[in-house]
């Protein structure tokens, strides 16, 4: 899964602290998102300029917002479809092979999300 394309942002994914006042940990895994594809494409990463772990793009033609998550191999290993639509929090569901599914909900102006199994 390389990509020659230039990267738009990247973003921080941090460990969430169990302690009061939403604190976050260190950083966990770094995101970028390339600009120049059809549709919206995210990379995630362990360094800012790693080899990409997982990929995640956004599946057009639905009636829902979805997108599937790929491992580096490009193996299909989670489907995230959007829940509700909400003017300022969103919410997601992931639905992960042979597992759980995970609850995603935040604030799309603070680009900042909470993930819950």
């Amino acid at each position: 899964m390389r990509s020659y394309l230039p990267s738009g942002k990247i973003f921080e994914i941090k460990e969430a602290s169990h302690r009061r006042g939403g604190r976050t940990g260190e950083t966990k895994f770094y995101v970028d998102n390339k600009v120049l594809r059809l549709r919206e494409t995210f990379n995630i990463r362990k360094s800012k300029h790693g080899e990409v772990l997982y990929q995640v793009q956004e599946r057009k033609m639905r009636v829902r917002d979805t997108m599937k998550v790929e491992d580096r191999s490009g193996k299909e290993i989670a489907n995230i479809k959007k829940r509700m639509v909400g003017v300022v929090r969103d919410n997601y569901v992931i639905k992960v092979r042979g597992d759980r599914d995970w609850q995603v909900y935040g604030s799309i102006l603070d680009h900042n999300y909470t993930v819950k199994e």
